[in-house]
């Protein structure tokens, strides 16, 4: 559960926002266990309110052969949007569009960062690349300071491990005059073609004979037309049936297959949305093997044991 106090900040709660309906039906057993919220004292995660709903995807009389993709369900993951409420500080010089800031968790607690360079208000020196948050020191509401944070990134996006500080620290400076922040949804954002996405692919693993399987492929992506699914994806392949015009159930899809001379041919539709979940109050993406943290410019990957 995420809550906000006044004057912006939150603490980190330990519940689980479940955002979509599992892949098939779990048992007790195998219920993913809850990632370790407190593995993440000392990052900036980025935090997710929710993932944008499915769209019924559909394939008919496709040809199904080793290595096609059956059916790729691609969903945008959504946050909150803030601007400054001082229009001649709102944006950065020679800039048209509001600086959007956003939140983020700081150690054990949630603060209004932006990954965007704000140099004019950090009197940071150019070429770092940081996260600037707001600082409400006296808790009134305001902030009357920013504050370079971190380093972008200062996690591998692979191992999830700390790569340290190269960037000597640098004082909060006093902005020139309180401001609050505004939650604005129509924000532009700064790098549209750059915002994760969860991606989830079915493709046919083999066909030989009788026998058929089938890969499904998960995996956050920073494209949303993004097809390769590299290393850190997570990955399983399920056998079917080449016996009978039934429909079976895959998953989260519905596959039909018919034979057409010697080509095996398929009708696909999505049956139901894939289990995808956002824990410590949407600062993890649970994947159906990972767990993948979200950070301003990357991403960390780390796979259950």
């Amino acid at each position: 559960m995420l809550t906000i106090s006044p004057h912006g900040h939150a603490r980190a709660g330990t519940l689980a926002l479940v955002v979509a309906v599992a892949l098939g039906p779990l048992s007790a057993q195998e219920q993913p266990p809850e990632f370790d919220c407190n593995r993440l004292n000392n990052s900036i995660a980025e935090i997710f309110t929710g993932i944008a709903a499915a769209q019924p995807v559909t394939a008919h009389n496709a040809q199904f052969k080793k290595g096609a993709v059956l059916l790729t369900d691609q969903r945008a993951l959504q946050y909150r949007k803030f601007r400054l409420s001082d229009d001649t500080i709102a944006a950065a010089p020679k800039k048209k569009n509001p600086t959007v800031f956003r939140e983020y968790m700081v150690g054990a607690e949630i603060h209004m960062c932006t990954p965007e360079k704000r140099t004019d208000l950090t009197g940071e020196p150019k070429g770092r690349y940081r996260m600037n948050c707001l600082v409400d020191a006296d808790d009134d509401g305001k902030y009357e300071a920013i504050v370079p944070t971190g380093q972008i990134v200062r996690y591998n996006r692979i191992t999830g491990k700390n790569v340290g500080y190269p960037y000597p620290p640098h004082p909060a400076r006093t902005l020139p005059a309180p401001v609050t922040a505004i939650e604005d949804d129509s924000l532009a954002v700064p790098n549209p073609g750059l915002q994760p996405h969860v991606n989830i692919q079915y493709s046919a693993a083999a066909l030989d004979g009788d026998a058929a399987a089938i890969r499904i492929d998960a995996a956050i992506s920073m494209l949303p037309k993004e097809s390769r699914f590299e290393g850190w994806a997570d990955s399983e392949t399920i056998p079917v049936a080449l016996t009978g015009t039934d429909a079976q159930q895959v998953r989260a899809i519905s596959l039909t297959l018919s034979k057409s001379g010697k080509k095996w041919l398929m009708d696909v539709s999505s049956a139901q949305r894939t289990r995808v979940t956002l824990q410590c109050d949407g600062t993890v993406i649970a994947l159906p093997q990972s767990y993948t943290i979200l950070y301003p410019k990357g991403q960390a990957v780390l796979k259950r044991q």
